[in-house]
């Protein structure tokens, strides 16, 4: 009766120790990711002030239709101006979810 209990035992833990391990490693990525997105989020642009740069007329304006891949880093990279300033240009952008396709304005 001794030997059964020590196959299950051996079966118990050859299963549970990586279904466990599996379970702590996603725990951990859940916990970082809502931390990384809580710090972003608690860091909000601010307020859209009005300034000549902003008050571009309508025909020198200049708009960008997002790629798959793309990034706002990359995007104020191109377009010589900063991640901060593409905020400011489009209020209603969340840098975590630019969508290909989207159309956003760059100067």
């Amino acid at each position: 009766m001794g030997r059964f209990w020590l196959v299950v035992k051996r079966t118990f833990l050859r299963i549970a120790a990586p279904a466990l391990l599996l379970g702590a490693v996603t725990v951990a990525v859940f916990a970082v990711r809502d931390a990384i997105r809580h710090t972003a989020s608690a860091t909000p642009p601010p307020a859209h002030k009005r300034t000549e740069q902003s008050r571009v007329p309508l025909s020198k304006r200049v708009y960008y239709r997002i790629r798959y891949g793309d990034t706002l880093g990359q995007i104020a990279e191109r377009f010589h101006t900063s991640i901060h300033q593409l905020l400011l240009f489009n209020p209603g952008l969340k840098p975590e979810s630019i969508v290909p396709g989207e159309r956003i304005r760059v100067r």
